[in-house]
């Protein structure tokens, strides 16, 4: 990931890391559903406004195919959030039940996610191998999310162990992309010294006559 990219991950995994270790005890499933669907509301709506301006300004000029298939992907994506999230709204209990699953499938989803940047970060020689340490740990929690019950909507472990996920993992994104920055500092130099090197001996290469 780039530093931009990498910069409102880890931001967004902290904030609601934090937010959660900081009410663990009081929140609860129903409280997560219903925050959770606003929020798909919310992002569904502002990506619909998003697109929909977009295809204002593209009025009368000549629009590409891909284009066009990744605004109708756009739309269709934005609407099935609203969707997600009024069905989060109206089905409260229900999506309440499957509050353990889905926060160990997010937690799966940051481990695989930092087995890549790692492995990625790896064989361009910025980071060593045992940084995937750190998806081991978020694999642990995801398994453990994965077996528990909420008990009569509130389970305060399960929201627990989420904000240590979500914190885990914004950190590590957060120091990973610092500590990648010397390395990637030399193989921009070394990039850079290559082609200067190698223009001298064309010079030497015999000229025809």
């Amino acid at each position: 990931m780039n530093g931009r990219n990498t910069a409102i991950v880890s931001a967004l995994s902290l904030a609601a890391g934090v937010i959660l270790l900081l009410t663990y005890q009081s929140i609860s499933s129903e409280g997560v559903v219903i925050a959770g669907g606003a929020l798909f509301i919310a992002a569904g709506l502002l990506s619909f406004l998003y697109t929909a301006a977009a295809s204002r300004r593209s009025d009368g000029a000549e629009e590409r195919q891909p284009a066009l298939a990744g605004r109708i992907a756009a739309r269709v994506s934005a609407a099935g959030a609203v969707v997600l999230g009024l069905s989060m709204l109206l089905f409260t209990e229900v999506f309440a039940t499957l509050v353990p699953f889905l926060f160990g499938l997010f937690a799966a989803v940051c481990a695989a996610a930092e087995v890549y940047i790692v492995m990625q970060a790896w064989r361009r020689g910025e980071l060593s191998a045992w940084w995937a340490t750190g998806a081991a740990a978020l694999a642990a929690v995801a398994v453990y999310l994965f077996t528990r019950r909420p008990a009569d909507g509130h389970d305060p472990d399960i929201m627990m162990a989420t904000g240590i996920a979500l914190t885990l993992f914004g950190a590590l994104a957060a120091v990973q992309w610092l500590a990648a920055i010397p390395a990637r500092r030399k193989l921009r130099a070394d990039a850079a010294v290559a082609p200067a090197v190698a223009e001298p001996r064309a010079l030497d290469e015999p000229q025809d006559a």
